[in-house]
């Protein structure tokens, strides 16, 4: 049969089945083929963490679009799953975040196929710590689901629960009673310390970058929450040292993050006293940031510009829009004025192919907000707007500015 042929009747036959959406099973509803140790006492009392060190989805009736569709989909569907499979059988689950207590820890591989009717088939690899030892387990699963959609997220959900109960149960079972036992009534000691602890992040190649700055002396780091908000871990980068950094605060509504850090700048970023106006409007402006190209260089980049609107995206109030170029890696750099104090935090940029000076910026007044909201220390200053000092701005802006590097 060729594909045409085979594509038509698939979709027809989806068409006359109404399309009907797979159900979601529960936990109770997911049958797995490895029978459980009875002897094994569950609820078992532990804290379990885990995270997807790698997570791949193929279909060749997919466009490279379709499969980015799918990823998200099928990202949520697995924590979701994973939620839906580990929870009965544990008093915490939860992913791995640093300085954390865990009991286990589940290093988790996952590739999803969909094949032709379609048939999702969830192919997991477990790595399994426990982390009183140095003991780790491996188990591999694989499981499928049928489905008359083409992107069915309970059948994704199915596909990947029956797989997670399968590794579960085998996992388990080699553990055996005696140690399930055992790890409920000796804990580990230590907490998960993702910065010494080789077995869980690679550190040699960040998955992702973005920029940040130092806002006190007490090595708070300004950045935004989508930059680094899906990182096991994050480092930030000054003058080609690193430093570990943890999340200390962070807003989803406004897009604003606070990593904490040991390191305690002399030089940190002033925040505008003025409020973001009319009175602003064609003003030169500069940025300072880590664009791709520059992944884990000493220095950022400094561009200049000028502040060309007061409002955001669709009029959106607390943003203002600039003409100095941003690239994927300057989210979450200061945008100051020359004489070097802060008007707001480098947010986002319209991908259009017409739209090329379209660069938004969160305000200093939604800055400010923030910190005093999350009770983070700062200091404000007035623009001194009769003097600038354009090189003093850029050397000092430098001095505070960091590069953010995101691990998974």
């Amino acid at each position: 049969m060729n594909n045409r042929l085979f594509i038509y009747l698939f979709v027809i036959t989806g068409l006359l089945s109404g399309c009907a959406h797979t159900a979601q099973k529960d936990a109770s509803q997911i049958k797995a083929t490895t029978k459980l140790n009875q002897e094994i006492q569950l609820p078992a009392d532990l804290n379990v963490g885990y995270y997807v060190v790698k997570s791949t989805h193929r279909g060749n009736m997919f466009t490279e679009q379709g499969l980015r569709a799918l990823a998200n989909i099928s990202s949520k569907q697995f924590d979701a799953a994973i939620a839906n499979i580990f929870t009965p059988y544990f008093s915490q689950v939860e992913p791995i975040q640093n300085g954390k207590h865990y009991d286990l820890i589940f290093k988790i591989s996952s590739d999803l196929e969909i094949t032709a009717w379609p048939n999702y088939i969830a192919d997991l690899s477990f790595n399994v710590y426990d982390m009183s030892s140095e003991n780790r387990y491996a188990v591999q699963a694989k499981k499928s689901v049928t489905s008359m959609n083409m992107t069915d997220k309970f059948a994704i959900h199915n596909a990947y629960a029956a797989a997670l109960k399968e590794g579960l149960f085998r996992t388990l079972n080699q553990l055996g009673p005696e140690k399930i036992f055992h790890l409920t009534h000796e804990k580990a000691e230590n907490p998960l310390d993702l910065y010494s602890d080789a077995r869980f992040i690679n550190f040699e190649k960040p998955a992702s970058t973005s920029t940040g700055f130092f806002i006190n002396s007490k090595g708070d780091i300004t950045t935004t929450w989508h930059g680094i908000k899906n990182c096991k871990a994050t480092k930030v980068f000054l003058n080609d040292t690193s430093y570990p950094a943890n999340v200390h605060k962070h807003s989803l509504l406004l897009d604003m993050a606070i990593l904490a850090t040991d390191h305690q700048p002399r030089v940190f970023a002033k925040i505008a006293q003025d409020k973001v106006d009319a009175s602003l409007l064609g003003h030169q402006i500069l940025t300072t940031g880590f664009p791709l190209s520059n992944v884990l260089s000493g220095q950022p980049n400094l561009t200049v510009g000028n502040l060309s609107s007061i409002g955001g995206l669709k009029g959106r109030k607390g943003q203002f829009q600039i003409t100095a170029p941003i690239q994927p890696g300057n989210s979450g750099g200061p945008v100051l004025t020359l004489d070097g104090t802060v008007l707001g935090m480098v947010t986002s940029k319209m991908n259009a192919s017409d739209s090329e000076n379209l660069n938004f910026a969160s305000s200093s007044r939604l800055l400010k907000r923030f910190y005093e909201h999350n009770k983070i220390d700062f200091e404000q200053t007035k623009i001194d707007r009769k003097s600038p000092d354009f090189a003093k701005a850029s050397t000092e802006s430098q001095k505070f500015t960091v590069q953010i590097a995101c691990y998974r």
